[in-house]
């Protein structure tokens, strides 16, 4: 795997004098017909995947160049949940230059369509740095392939592309029913985090009707790589880890067009499976083919930090920042993986130069007084939280926040009182592993109040939420708790692993 990660590193940081990567943003098309959101996601979803697949042959470094990264629909889902931005309806320039902000993209592709009786009309644009004029586009049902390879040239065209390059291969011909039950399927788990440390929020119906869908949607179209991949993925979250295996491998022996759809599922069911190691070597080889699979390089990085392969996630981190020089929370990722390499003054020096950059980004304020609470410099970690709290109020993150320094600083009647008022605001129907860490914040004010039972409590929700491992292994090492970590009545190291499935 080490030879994997050099490889990218090489490929993502070698010139490309001829092209400057453009970082594009899907935002899923939106539609005033009533139930025809499916057909919204099946259209972001197959532009998603065409945009992954465009590289350049560089002939001077005799290598494909991969002009294009991409955050794909679902990061824009969470992006506009944190940034508080309506995607019900087409962006408008002003809020569109504020999503591309939040990641780090110059260019949001935003679209509003209309389904007739045999054809769509799309009408979409680019908003944020590059803004384009809107293009209107009639796309017949039988030959949406065709129009999304129209859509995805003219994005080129407007992003200043004049080398559009030669695919990897065209998105597939599907039947009509394919796409359908594809697209039935991406409404039932679009409200799903596909990251395998999150907990399973949508029921068992929803789960086997999401199935259903993707069974039928691979008995009409067999080399449809994207159904098999979301099929694997939803029998790992159904806790069929055999059957998902099974499909993920399906989804590989389809074609080669996917690759990193499949490469997600891949890693998906080697992340439930708790096979790392694998996680790692599957997503690490598809990234060497498929440079602007922003998703990916953001997973890939997050499982180096959970095998504690923290140099690893530094160059990760740091490979990402050059595919995507303007992201915040890639930056301040980065941080966090150089403090947990040791190098925390380098960290926080990074971290402080970064608030200066994006002086309201929550994510930034989180990571900087992160930094200094590693250093021992709670006064200034309060500062920098209390100044988070007064931008985004009652922002659970930034209050566990608030409790971890007061408990570092030994005030643990302000820290329970505070992580109490963390844990109370979660929101447990997203999914999103950062969920956990005000529960895990809870139960380590209640151990250090001595009331043991009520901190397990709080730590198994923790676990079943989706905690970061490394943060349970700092309330392991909290000389102050020896004692209930010893208590042979619990078992704390058993929540050391992923979440409940």
């Amino acid at each position: 795997m080490l030879l994997t990660l050099a490889y990218l590193v090489a490929s993502a940081a070698a010139p490309q004098p001829s092209q400057p990567v453009s970082v594009v943003a899907i935002v899923p098309p939106v539609s005033d017909q009533p139930d025809v959101a499916w057909l919204g996601l099946s259209l972001a979803d197959d532009l998603e995947t065409r945009l992954l697949h465009h590289s350049i042959f560089d002939g001077d470094a005799v290598r494909d160049s991969f002009p294009v990264s991409v955050f794909g629909w679902r990061q824009m889902q969470s992006a506009a949940r944190q940034t508080g931005i309506n995607l019900d309806a087409m962006l408008s320039a002003k809020d569109g230059a504020r999503l591309g902000k939040a990641v780090g993209a110059n260019a949001v592709f935003t679209a509003t369509y209309w389904l007739k009786s045999s054809s769509i009309r799309v009408m979409w644009r680019l908003v944020g740095d590059v803004e384009s004029k809107k293009r209107d586009v009639e796309i017949d049902l039988g030959a949406i392939p065709q129009g999304v390879e129209r859509i995805f040239a003219s994005m080129l065209s407007d992003l200043g592309m004049t080398r559009v390059g030669v695919p990897f291969s065209p998105l597939p011909d599907l039947p009509a029913s394919a796409f359908h039950d594809y697209g039935e399927a991406l409404t039932i788990l679009r409200e799903q985090s596909f990251d395998p440390r999150a907990q399973i929020v949508l029921g068992p119906r929803q789960l086997d009707e999401a199935y259903g869908l993707l069974d039928q949607a691979t008995a009409a179209a067999p080399l449809f790589q994207r159904a098999w991949a979301a099929r694997a993925m939803v029998s790992a979250m159904q806790g069929r880890l055999e059957v998902a295996a099974e499909e993920a491998d399906q989804a590989a022996q389809a074609a080669a067009s996917d690759a990193p759809a499949v490469a997600l599922a891949q890693f998906y069911v080697a992340c439930r499976r708790n096979d790392l190691d694998r996680a790692i070597l599957v997503l690490g080889r598809a990234l060497n083919q498929h440079l602007g699979f922003t998703l990916g390089l953001g997973y890939l990085g997050q499982a180096y930090l959970q095998a504690k392969r923290f140099e690893e996630a530094v160059k990760l981190f740091t490979l990402y920042g050059t595919r995507v020089p303007n992201s915040p929370w890639v930056a301040t990722m980065r941080a966090e993986a150089l403090a947990r390499a040791g190098h925390n003054d380098i960290a926080r020096s990074e971290m402080e130069e970064l608030l200066t950059r994006y002086p309201n980004s929550l994510v930034v304020i989180a990571g900087l007084a992160a930094r200094q609470a590693d250093a021992w410099r709670y006064k200034e970690a309060r500062e920098t939280l209390a100044k988070g709290v007064a931008l985004f109020p009652g922002n659970v993150g930034l209050v566990a926040r608030q409790a971890q320094v007061a408990l570092d600083e030994g005030d643990f009647k302000l820290g329970l009182a505070l992580a109490r008022k963390a844990a109370q605001g979660v929101d447990e129907e997203r999914g999103e592993p950062m969920a956990g860490y005000a529960h895990l914040m809870l139960g380590r004010a209640l151990a250090l109040s001595g009331q043991k039972l009520e901190a397990f409590d709080a730590w198994r929700i923790a676990a079943r939420l989706g905690v970061d491992p490394y943060e349970l292994r700092g309330i392991l090492s909290d000389a102050r708790l020896a004692d209930i970590v010893r208590d042979q009545r619990f078992s704390l190291s058993t929540l050391d692993r992923p979440a409940a499935r």
